[in-house]
């Protein structure tokens, strides 16, 4: 049916927002070092990011089953998420090492 269609056409598209953003997210947090005369302000970036990786991933399967949706929790995505927050959990700056233990955690649980 038409609305059936349309559900799924949301479905999509709410999973290719998830993906995108997914991948911007992982690449801030593994590149995004800026630095001013405020000190790491990438930092702050890193952070948003980081909060930002377990609603993503909950949001990518809460969609129906979707080619996007298996794009984006391909194994190698994981792995790659993941392995950003890792390194983030052995930085420097304390809040930025909580921000990834809680990130990690709370995606990992789901």
């Amino acid at each position: 049916t038409r609305a059936r269609r349309l559900g799924g056409d949301a479905d999509d598209a709410a999973a290719t927002v998830a993906d995108e953003t997914l991948r911007v997210c992982v690449r801030c947090i593994q590149e995004d070092y800026c630095v001013d005369n405020r000190g790491d302000v990438g930092s702050w970036v890193r952070e948003a990011a980081m909060d930002a990786i377990p609603d993503l991933v909950a949001a990518a399967q809460a969609t129906e089953e979707s080619e996007t949706l298996r794009e984006t929790l391909r194994e190698e995505r994981v792995a790659e998420i993941v392995s950003a927050l890792l390194k983030q959990a052995a930085e420097k700056i304390d809040r930025v090492r909580a921000s990834a233990g809680a990130a990690l955690a709370s995606t990992l649980r789901g």
